[in-house]
C-alpha cells in the first residue's frame, strides 16, 4: 500500500505514472535500471517520430523504425528509394521537430526496405 493510498490523496495520471515508475525502478539492479532508461529513451524517440510524421502523407511510406543507442541514431525504413531521398532532404527539419518535443537524436538515416508492397502500383 502506498502513502497516497493510506492518506487517500488524489493523484493525477502523470503523478501516478511517476510513482509507479519509481516503485518499479527502485527495486532493480544497476544494469536493469540502465536497460529501463534505454527503453524509455527508445520509446520517447519512437513517440516523437510518430508525433512529427503523424497524419502526413509521408507516414504511409515508412515501413519500420530502428533506434541505434550507441550512435543515438534513428534508422527509418521506407518503401521506395524516392521516399528515402525525400526524407533525407527533410532530415534536419524532422530532427529539430523531434528535439522540440523532447527526443533529440544525433542522426536520422533512411533506407529502402528490402521487401516492399508493390500492390499500390497496380
Amino acid at each position: 500500500m502506498t502513502t497516497h493510498e493510506r492518506n487517500r490523496t488524489t493523484l493525477s495520471l502523470s503523478q501516478l505514472a511517476q510513482t509507479m515508475r519509481e516503485q518499479v525502478f527502485g527495486g532493480q539492479t544497476k544494469e536493469q535500471q540502465e536497460q529501463f532508461i534505454r527503453a524509455e529513451k527508445r520509446a520517447r524517440i519512437f513517440h516523437a517520430w510518430n508525433t512529427v510524421i503523424g497524419k502526413s502523407r509521408e507516414k504511409q511510406h515508412v515501413t519500420g523504425l530502428f533506434y541505434i543507442p550507441e550512435k543515438n541514431e534513428l534508422l527509418v525504413y521506407v518503401d521506395e528509394p524516392v521516399w528515402a531521398q525525400e526524407f533525407s532532404m527533410l532530415r534536419e527539419i524532422l530532427r529539430a521537430r523531434m528535439a522540440a518535443i523532447g527526443a533529440d537524436v544525433a542522426h536520422i538515416s533512411f533506407k529502402t526496405s528490402t521487401h516492399t508492397n508493390n500492390s499500390r502500383r497496380e
